[in-house]
């Protein structure tokens, strides 16, 4: 399995937070636009939230987020175990999700990932999980 460059470049030296609504998305990225001018963390989606919430929701909370913070991150969809999620992803745009999927299953799903410049993460990574906003702190 090769590394996508977007991955290698962008991804593999971030913290990553998981963002659950808007206030708290934003709130980090004010944040850390105060601390240092290029913060590295990214924004990941709750536990297998492209089953239940959808990858049109999360791509419109990403959006929401950047637009009003001026922040730009790198973010994952989880898709939890099923790769017709991750595959719908990859046709609205999503460069980098999580499928835990058995593995021929993963290859495939990871094979049109890498067509496409994308990543996909066999495992969720560690987070910090944004459950309360961050905006009454």
């Amino acid at each position: 399995m090769k590394t996508s460059l977007f991955f290698s470049a962008k991804t593999d030296t971030l913290s990553w937070l998981t963002l659950h609504n808007f206030a708290s998305g934003v709130a980090a990225c004010q944040q850390a636009k105060e601390l240092r001018p290029h913060p590295a963390f990214g924004f990941i989606s709750a536990p297998g939230a492209a089953g239940f919430m959808g990858t049109g929701w999360w791509q419109a909370l990403i959006r929401a987020v950047q637009e009003q913070s001026g922040y730009a991150c790198p973010h994952i969809l989880d898709c939890g175990a099923d790769p017709g999620y991750a595959l719908f992803a990859a046709s609205q745009g999503q460069k980098l999700i999580v499928l835990e999927a058995p593995s021929p299953v993963f290859e495939s799903v990871n094979e049109v990932y890498e067509r496409l410049g994308g990543h996909v993460f066999s495992m969720r990574p560690p987070s910090f999980d944004l459950i309360s906003t961050l905006s009454g702190v």
